[in-house]
């Protein structure tokens, strides 16, 4: 298993701080939150969390600055010469924190009730942008992926697991054993599909015959007089394969599926970044915005 990078750890714990810090605030206020809107304006928290009060605009200003921020990702991906700025997988984590974060306070600006058929529709891309991002993050993790975050060719795939195959072999894996044999059905036509719902079951429930495969090599290194440091990363090396082998077989629907799910998604953004323009456009025009007063 490869070990996270440090921004994941700091984006990650950043995440779960702020995860906490948004639910205790509106745990605090749901008795506001869970008025309804008739009923908001004789509450005294509302001059202050409404959309355009001093806490509820904070909220969707931070939460607009926090979207645009979250564009620097496909920035850093664009751009390889930014090698020097971190790593893909890091700002893969950057990407996931400002997003959850951008929407969580876009939530809080609104009151967790919007009204206006902008902000309505505004919401609701945000919300399908937020699950799209889920499910591409899920899809995410299980694409081959070098250390770096950058998607693994197929060549580098199949280095790859010759390497696994001979380190095994040196550890004294017998090479007849059927896990090692390059005859494997894992290795047969790596371009050919083996259809979208098969590689959307293994992506959500692993592979089953891979696991067996697995857990039959497993038992026998166990098994054996290895010793245990050996045994640990023989196991280690195993698991390794069982996952190369499963890309490689697969590696035709994984590499259309990540395409197909990164053009829906950017498309979903851009159509509520346009949306999100308008809300601001408006609100900027014909809103009296307690922000204005506190400049002049």
């Amino acid at each position: 298993m490869r070990s996270k990078s440090l921004a994941s750890w700091l984006w990650f714990s950043l995440g779960l701080v702020s995860a906490a810090a948004i639910a205790l605030f509106v745990a605090f206020h749901w008795g506001y939150y869970s008025l309804p809107f008739a009923a908001r304006p004789l509450d005294p928290r509302n001059a202050s969390l409404r959309p355009a009060g001093s806490l509820g605009l904070a909220f969707g200003i931070v939460g607009s600055v926090l979207m645009l921020l979250n564009l620097l990702y496909l920035v850093r991906k664009r751009f390889r010469a930014l090698t020097v700025l971190g790593s893909l997988r890091g700002w893969m984590g950057f990407h996931v924190l400002t997003g959850s974060i951008a929407a969580a306070l876009i939530l809080l600006h609104s009151a967790f009730l919007p009204r206006s058929a902008l902000a309505i529709l505004g919401s609701a891309s945000l919300l399908v942008v937020i699950v799209s991002g889920v499910v591409g993050r899920f899809i995410y993790a299980r694409v081959p992926r070098s250390v770096e975050g950058r998607e693994l060719e197929l060549e580098e795939i199949r280095r790859q697991l010759e390497a696994h195959r001979r380190e095994l072999m040196t550890l004294g894996v017998d090479p007849r054993s059927s896990i090692l044999d390059p005859r494997s059905r894992f290795t047969t036509d790596p371009t050919k599909r083996t259809g979208f719902l098969s590689t959307l079951g293994v992506l959500a429930f692993g592979d089953r015959d891979a696991r067996e495969q697995y857990a039959t090599a497993r038992a026998a290194v166990l098994a054996s007089d290895a010793p245990r440091a050996s045994s640990r990363r023989i196991c280690r090396l195993l698991g390794e394969l069982g996952r190369e082998r499963s890309w490689l077989a697969r590696y035709a629907e994984l590499r259309s599926l990540m395409s197909s799910w990164r053009f829906l998604h950017r498309w979903l953004a851009v159509l509520m970044l346009v949306l999100a323009a308008f809300h601001v456009a408006i609100a900027l025009h014909f809103g009296d915005l307690w922000i204005f007063h506190v400049v002049r």
